[in-house]
């Protein structure tokens, strides 16, 4: 059974009273796939902030709806910028249920600490990782593996080299999953104890996928520079710090190549005054005056836009990366 539906089971809309008060620390209850299976279990879920907005919504709207003899359960959720349950109006807590709903009581095996830097959905691929283990307590650092391998498919380890870094923050990147700035910071501490890594800033690439894309541009630039024989002086000083050459020509990069231009990624280099064969595998990244017009869309862009489009149930952060 997932956490979600033993979540979502807690709450009975047929028992009297009707008021159910939960406390709501790491925003569990807030997750929009549960607040969804609650309106559909027929809870109506009012946030509590304010004692007199809450009263107004109240008064207002739920108790006129009792009044007319709709047995609509309501669910009070409040976090810690409220002073506990006793914050509540008392006629509200004194015939309530009560819930204290934490991420320590669904997951009492891994750090929480961890869990609430993650999105809500990551947490049952990381629990379904921890259950292989039964018994065994994860501490912060093996709960921080866990989340990297499990929902970031990052595993230090297994990064040796500044290609491999570079192909891991690109697939990071374009999945436009977030890593966690607790996680930056643990990526970071351990590939920099690597001679080949030490002197990247890797919480910063991996955390901001803009400037990860400027970083590659930025290179990217000096790259074509170089092809064309430009000298050091005439090639725009790097913003992003870390190293300036990128091995572009190797195999397990020039594969990803073509697409971060098709996706518009990175921007092709305007070259004038220069012929560039179209056989050079690195074209694919250089302009030339006559490219400047905007090409048209063609079928097969409309096609794979429409096959990335998410589902009509997928979340709003599905849609806003889709976007």
């Amino acid at each position: 059974m997932s956490w979600e539906h033993q979540l979502i089971e807690k709450f009975i809309p047929e028992l009297d009273p009707r008021v159910w008060a939960v406390y709501d620390p790491d925003g569990i209850v807030r997750n929009e796939q549960i607040l969804g299976a609650l309106q559909k279990k027929g809870f109506d879920s009012v946030y509590f902030e304010d004692s007199i907005a809450f009263r107004y919504e109240y008064e207002s709207r739920i108790r006129r709806a009792w009044e007319r003899d709709e047995r609509t359960p309501m669910a009070v959720i409040f976090d810690d910028s409220t002073g506990g349950f006793d914050e509540l109006p008392s006629d509200i807590l004194i015939a309530a249920h009560r819930l204290e709903l934490g991420l320590d009581d669904l997951f009492p095996n891994l750090d929480v600490s961890v869990l609430r830097e993650l999105e809500p959905e990551m947490w049952a691929p990381v629990s379904s990782q921890a259950a292989g283990y039964p018994g065994k307590g994860f501490s912060a650092r093996e709960t921080e593996e866990l989340a990297m391998k499990v929902c970031f498919r990052l595993v230090p380890e297994l990064i040796d080299s500044p290609v491999e870094l570079i192909r891991r923050l690109i697939d990071l990147h374009r999945s436009g999953r977030t890593l966690p700035n607790r996680l930056c910071t643990r990526l970071e501490n351990d590939l920099n104890r690597k001679p080949a890594l030490a002197d990247w800033p890797v919480a910063k690439l991996a955390g901001d996928p803009k400037v990860f894309w400027r970083f590659l541009q930025e290179r990217w630039r000096r790259y074509i520079a170089g092809k064309l024989g430009e000298s050091e002086s005439s090639q725009a000083a790097a913003e992003i710090r870390g190293p300036i050459e990128i091995p572009f020509d190797d195999p397990e990069l020039r594969i990803y190549i073509d697409t971060l231009f098709i996706d518009n990624f990175l921007e092709p280099i305007p070259v004038t005054g220069t012929s560039v064969g179209s056989s050079e595998w690195w074209s694919v990244g250089v302009s030339k005056p006559s490219d400047d017009r905007q090409p048209a869309v063609t079928s097969e862009q409309v096609t794979k836009l429409l096959g990335e489009m998410p589902e009509s149930d997928a979340s709003h952060k599905d849609w806003i990366h889709f976007g």
